[in-house]
């Protein structure tokens, strides 16, 4: 789930304990944003009376099932109802309500903004700089303060547990060295690093690493004995934008970017079965070998609608398979009909193994399955990045899972769902 996603459910969860979607409301904006709006209030179970835009050309042209309202007219005519909107131009849209006399977060509610922040003139931009680096230099001198000027820092900022899994494996000595240490901006990826033998890891807030990072691409990585972890961030950035264009894949990438050669590491993780595992199974009432667990959300790449999941799902109960959803966030919420299951990482691989069947958008988890035992469908969009398609920069196949379905598509047709359970049998 992108983070423009998350801020959206979080937004609409938080209408919903208000008991805001009880009442009449309409959406403020038929873009691309009003769609993402309307699908996620249409997956709680809630529908608009109507939909708005400030756009005269779009003045009458269908929205779903709705025929889309000029708003300046609409809104002169309907003081009573509860506006929503989702957009990037809700500061003006703001301005337009409150001079008609609608009270925001009383007749008009922005569900989530699109930016973390509002940026203003150059010279604020500026001082939250300076700021920023007064901050990032106080850090660092609290790491050099407790591990002193020899220690090597080595920062990961991806938030992705996919690259923490494989950074680990290409690390090989480093690890062992007592002068190093591995700084990451998640609980999540600490327990993954630490659970993947980086024991000389420690955690900083996303402020913080921010601030770090900040510090040190100003006053130099190398002079300050600080190292990045990530193939995307900063000096990286046009170097990997290269080796996309030479159409290589995803682990061609970490040898590229670090100078490693040919080394190729068994990057399989075991599915280690424990009674924690066995008794999760029991807990959940999941039998084993007739269980799928479905992971809909990504991070990275662009996910399916959860109205096709709802069908995927459908399919599969009425064949007679328990059906469950991953849920790794606050605000990822289960597909239709099926068990809501939070699976520590440290068991995914072995939880997904005694399941027996795993369907999931190509994300960061895809990388803990490589190898694993289960029957493995993972979707990819249709999307070219730099001249090369999701799939093949992605593919498991690739680097060597002969024990997985990968299915290219938007949407889940007849067609497909049969592809699917003649591959589970």
């Amino acid at each position: 789930m992108s983070e423009i996603e998350k801020r959206l459910f979080q937004g609409v969860f938080e209408l919903e304990k208000r008991g805001v979607l009880n009442e009449e409301f309409v959406i403020f904006g038929a873009g691309y944003c009003g769609e993402l709006l309307y699908d996620t209030l249409s997956y709680r179970g809630y529908s608009p009376i109507d939909v708005i835009d400030n756009s005269k050309v779009k003045d009458g042209t269908d929205f779903h099932e709705f025929k889309i309202k000029y708003a300046p007219l609409y809104l002169e005519k309907h003081k009573t109802v509860k506006y929503l909107i989702f957009s990037a131009y809700y500061s003006s849209i703001k301005e337009q309500m409150i001079e008609m006399g609608f009270v925001e977060g009383v007749d008009f509610y922005c569900v989530a903004l699109l930016q973390n922040r509002a940026y203003g003139s150059e010279e604020e931009e500026f001082d939250d700089r300076i700021e920023g680096l007064k901050r990032g230099r106080k850090v660092y001198e609290a790491l050099r303060e407790q591990y002193g000027y020899e220690c090597k820092l080595y920062i990961n900022p991806a938030k992705s547990i996919g690259d923490v899994y494989l950074m680990n494996f290409y690390l090989g000595d480093y690890k062992k060295q007592t002068d190093t240490v591995f700084i990451f901006g998640t609980r999540t990826l600490l327990r993954l690093a630490q659970y993947s033998g980086i024991n000389n890891s420690i955690l900083l807030s996303a402020t913080d690493l921010d601030d770090l990072l900040l510090f040190a691409s100003v006053f130099g990585f190398d002079d300050l004995n600080v190292f990045l972890l990530h193939t995307g961030f900063v000096h990286y950035r046009i170097w990997s934008r290269m080796l996309t264009l030479k159409k290589i894949t995803w682990m061609e990438h970490y040898r590229e970017l670090f100078n490693l050669g040919d080394y190729k590491p068994d990057i399989s993780m075991p599915a280690v079965y424990d009674n924690d595992v066995r008794t999760f199974f029991e807990k959940n009432g999941l039998s084993a070998g007739k269980t799928v667990i479905l992971s809909p959300y990504a991070n990275t790449v662009k996910q399916l609608s959860l109205f096709e999941w709802d069908k995927i799902a459908e399919k599969l109960i009425e064949m007679g398979y328990i059906v469950c959803t991953n849920i790794g966030g606050e605000y990822e919420i289960p597909i239709h009909d099926t068990l809501p299951l939070h699976i520590d990482i440290e068991d995914f691989p072995a939880v997904v193994e005694m399941a027996g069947y795993f369907i999931g958008t190509r994300n960061g988890l895809c990388d803990f399955l490589i190898g694993n035992k289960a029957k493995k469908v993972v979707f990819f969009s249709k999307e070219v990045f730099d001249l090369i398609k999701v799939k093949d920069f992605y593919s498991l196949i690739k680097v060597g899972d002969d024990n997985t379905l990968e299915i290219e598509c938007e949407a889940v047709d007849e067609a497909t769902l049969k592809n699917i359970c003649d591959y589970f049998k």
